[in-house]
């Protein structure tokens, strides 16, 4: 079978942690033999502006056509512009971008189905790709379309709700997001709750400057982007709040964001700020090492329609924290793998934090965690997804 992927969600060269999710899927459908090409919108970034932020350097080193890990990958520059400013017009712009690839992609060997990750911009532009070319179009939907984009206004949510209409198939990762995607229109027979998989995680070492500093140190640990929905200034209050109980208690958070100076901001505000180490982006070769470091995961995010580095600090044998509501819930509740706290409730967060560091509960709940991780693999999510594919073809 012959598939197109269409997804600005994708790793470069230039940038090995964006998007491995979607890298691993495709690495996974390849192994049940299909022939699938892959189109990631980039962000064009002119000079200087590409010497400012580490982000936009990223953007503009990344190849414009590359085999990346044996995926023939195009990555068409597209003009983005800054938060919602003129997003109605980025399908359009998507669309004009992929267009010409995706057409001589198409004509030289002709695909059988185009798959988008994410309903806007990436899915608008898909479904008018679909429609040009006479082949069905499934949709992936990773949250923010549902969560974010939609409220952005009318025009958004038209295009939104548009393009889900158009697709023969909607796959979703989590029941809430099943649920989203039902209030917004999706037909329950087009609808397929398919859960992500896991990759496994190198064993590393923590960073030199790092390892002395957390030497007998009870670790609490965050990897996620830092924007104020992931909840790390949730986490930051309860370290505040339990420093004279757990004096030993230090918050270990990788990953980087343009929430990050607020957060050292109210480190400093709460006077623990030798308690909270930003240890930054990490590649995925290093990022295993803080895994096996920590004691508990906490990540009490809003708007987070799956959440897969739960299953990471599960494989790890940790214990984690998730919000209620979001689309983690049910399976830490289901496996008894952790905790669940409301969004924004730092008191209740404390408790939770300060009852996973028993090494006992800590051990018991690791476990149970650890074997529910080991379900979830991109390969049985390769399996249902290509199931998806034949009945459409």
């Amino acid at each position: 079978m012959r598939v197109l992927i269409i997804s600005h969600l994708y790793p470069s060269r230039a940038d090995s942690i964006r998007g491995t999710f979607v890298h691993s899927q495709v690495l996974a459908l390849q192994e049940l033999g299909c022939d699938v090409k892959v189109l990631a919108p980039t962000a064009l970034v002119p000079f200087p502006l590409y010497l400012i932020k580490d982000k936009w350097r990223r953007f503009h080193e990344t190849p414009k056509h590359d085999s990346y890990q044996g995926v023939d990958v195009i990555y068409p520059r597209i003009i983005r512009t800054p938060g919602a400013l003129l997003f109605e017009l980025a399908g359009k712009n998507y669309y004009h971008a992929l267009k010409p690839h995706a057409r001589r992609w198409h004509r030289s060997q002709p695909f059988q189905l185009i798959h988008a990750q994410v309903a806007y911009p990436d899915g608008w532009a898909a479904a008018a790709l679909a429609a040009e070319m006479g082949l069905p179009l499934v949709l992936t939907l990773h949250g923010q379309e549902l969560q974010k984009i939609v409220h952005w206004g009318d025009k958004l949510r038209a295009l939104v709700e548009g393009t889900l209409a158009r697709a023969e198939a909607v796959v979703v990762p989590s029941e809430k997001m099943l649920t989203l995607a039902d209030k917004h229109g999706v037909p329950k027979s087009k609808l397929h709750l398919v859960y992500n998989g896991l990759d496994a995680l190198a064993k590393a070492d923590l960073p030199q400057d790092l390892q002395a500093r957390l030497r007998d140190k009870q670790i609490l640990l965050s990897v996620c982007h830092l924007e104020p929905e992931k909840g790390v200034q949730h986490n930051i209050e309860a370290v505040a709040l339990l420093k004279d109980q757990h004096p030993q208690l230090v918050y270990l958070v990788v990953g980087d964001g343009s929430y990050r100076t607020r957060l050292q901001e109210l480190a400093q505000e709460l006077e623990v700020q030798d308690r909270v180490i930003f240890a930054g982006r990490q590649p995925r070769d290093k990022v295993g090492g803080f895994y096996q470091a920590a004691h508990v995961f906490s990540m009490p995010s809003r708007d987070e329609s799956f959440g897969i580095v739960y299953l990471e600090a599960m494989a790890a044998g940790l214990p984690v924290i998730g919000t209620q509501g979001e689309g983690i819930e049910p399976i830490i509740r289901e496996h008894g793998a952790g905790r669940l706290v409301k969004h924004g409730d730092v008191p209740a967060l404390a408790r939770e934090i300060s009852n996973l560091l028993d090494p006992a509960l800590a051990a018991e709940l690791g476990s149970r965690g650890k074997a529910a991780a080991a379900r979830f693999t991109w390969q049985d999510y390769a399996r249902q997804l290509l199931a998806i594919y034949n009945s459409l073809i």
